[in-house]
């Protein structure tokens, strides 16, 4: 099946699923748009929505960075929710993209994990390689969860050629359909674990506690080595100065 023919399966699919889960009941399917963030945000956005898309042209990341996504090659997804504590709906996201992609890395051989706060990579002999990011932006009582996966691509540009790598990439066939329906369906079971049990899971799959990292927090840069790592309260880093306790507001990891 082609890609054409594959976006003309997603409406049918997608609101047959949501049928059969408790947190979502509606499905916006959307053949191109500049973000679906924007879109599920406008006219009044409804907690249990999601909107998906075949071609995203303007995504973007944490602290305004650009998301690409070409030609319809990646997963553009925005899930509406109640609002409620950024942290805590970051690490729900980060689990839920976790729990579908990294069997699918194992099965090729590959260690792949949460890179706290909010992406997923892929540790190759090669290098550290970026597949999926979550962006989470608060207003007028709702919460819109973004979820950027890289599936099919094989080419990048730039800086990206060093950073960004796909599911195609390593093997990993799966349609941009099944993925998103096994990413709806793993977001879905995640919104009802409780705090500690969503610690628990995420500390399964982080990639970074016990390793030196070097970052920059609230306008700071830091170095040390990771000591703990809880996702909704922070990671405590040991550094030359003393222990520091780093929440995942204001942080950006440079290196791992």
């Amino acid at each position: 099946m082609n890609d054409f023919e594959e976006h003309r399966l997603w409406p049918d699919a997608l609101e047959s699923l949501v049928e059969s889960l408790q947190g979502f009941d509606r499905v916006i399917v959307l053949e191109q748009t500049g973000s679906t963030q924007d879109f599920a945000r406008q006219d009044g956005p409804r907690p249990g929505t999601v909107v998906v898309a075949a071609h995203q042209t303007a995504g973007r990341g944490r602290h305004g960075r650009s998301w690409s996504e070409e030609g319809g090659t990646g997963i553009a997804m925005s899930l509406v929710l109640p609002a409620g504590c950024t942290r805590t709906l970051c690490a729900r996201a980060a689990v839920a993209v976790a729990r579908v992609l990294v069997p699918m890395f194992a099965a090729h051989g590959l260690h792949s994990g949460i890179k706290w706060p909010n992406d997923f990579f892929v540790v190759t002999p090669n290098g550290r390689h970026k597949i999926a990011g979550v962006l989470i932006e608060q207003s007028g009582g709702v919460a819109v969860v973004g979820i950027g996966v890289n599936v099919l691509r094989r080419h990048w540009a730039g800086e990206l050629s060093s950073i960004a790598s796909s599911l195609a990439e390593h093997g990993v066939d799966i349609s941009r359909l099944e993925l998103q329906q096994r990413l709806i369906i793993s977001f879905d079971e995640v919104q009802r674990l409780n705090e500690k049990e969503l610690a628990s899971i995420f500390r399964d799959f982080d990639l970074i506690a016990g390793s030196p990292v070097v970052l920059e927090h609230a306008g700071r840069r830091l170095e040390g080595r990771v000591k703990t790592l809880d996702p909704v309260n922070g990671l405590l880093l040991q550094t030359p100065d003393g222990d520091k306790m780093i929440d995942s507001d204001r942080v950006h990891l440079i290196d791992w």
